[in-house]
C-alpha cells in the first residue's frame, strides 16, 4: 500500500494555485455540465468581473 498525505492542501494560501491551473479546474468541472462555447463564456464573464459589476450584468455576459 502507497500512502502520501499533503500537509497543506492545494489551493491553501500556502500553496496557492496557479491562475493556468484555476482555469483547467474550472475547464474541468464546467466541462461536466456545459458545452465548450458556453464555457468560454461564463469563463470571460468571471474574468471580466470588478469589484463593482452588477449581478446583471454578469449574468447577461454569461448569457452571451
Amino acid at each position: 500500500m502507497l500512502r502520501h498525505r499533503e500537509q497543506v492542501n492545494r489551493g491553501h494560501d500556502e500553496r496557492p494555485l496557479s491562475n493556468d491551473e484555476i482555469v483547467a479546474k474550472f475547464h474541468d468541472t464546467i466541462g461536466t455540465a456545459a458545452s465548450t462555447a458556453t464555457s468560454e463564456k461564463v469563463l470571460d464573464a468571471v474574468l471580466s468581473l470588478g469589484d463593482d459589476t452588477p449581478a446583471a450584468d454578469f449574468a447577461e455576459a454569461c448569457r452571451g
